[in-house]
């Protein structure tokens, strides 16, 4: 029905029922040969991937402006990047050694169908804090930006620089000096 009360028939209509959200655009991911199912797994902070070294993730607020979340989680990971390079170390991984409880899906409040369908691939949120995803700018803020990063669960390891073998840099200074 058009606002001047004419009716404009429709020749065909689509229906949007067919939208299937993947976890990580359907990357497929491995630690040391083993598939990693982000669906059986939870989100520190909101932001880092459970036992997948420097893997972070982005979400933003399903409540509130998505960007204000995304803009938390990227501060955040950059506090991380720089508190890796201070202290020399390499890799960060994410692991819940308290036992918490997997809970629901970070996208746990919402109903649409098509997150409903996306559930099982969907990371989890925990029981209980770090590992619960509040929703709540104040706690985030504080949490993201200003708790230490060196809070006793994260292990981090050092920085391990890689070498070629020499057959690799012998072939790369032929081409360079080619």
């Amino acid at each position: 029905m058009l606002r001047s009360g004419q009716e404009l028939e429709a020749d065909i209509l689509v229906t949007a029922t067919g939208l299937d959200v993947q976890a990580l655009g359907g990357m497929k991911i491995s630690v040391n040969g083993n598939p990693y199912a982000p669906g059986r797994h939870m989100l520190y902070k909101g932001v880092l991937m459970e036992d997948l070294p420097n893997f972070a993730w982005i979400v933003g607020y399903t409540n509130a402006s998505w960007t204000l979340k995304a803009d938390l989680s990227a501060s955040y990971i950059c506090r991380l990047l720089m508190h890796l390079d201070a202290k020399g170390l390499g890799v960060a991984i994410a692991h819940d050694r308290e036992g918490c409880r997997l809970d629901a899906s970070i996208m746990g409040n919402l109903t649409s169908g098509y997150i409903a369908r996306a559930n099982d691939r969907m990371p989890r949120q925990g029981s209980k804090a770090p590992w619960r995803v509040t929703n709540h700018y104040p706690t985030d803020r504080v949490m993201l930006l200003e708790d230490p990063i060196d809070d006793g669960l994260p292990a981090f390891k050092p920085l391990r620089r890689f070498e070629a073998p020499d057959s690799e840099r012998a072939a790369e200074a032929e081409l360079l000096a080619a």
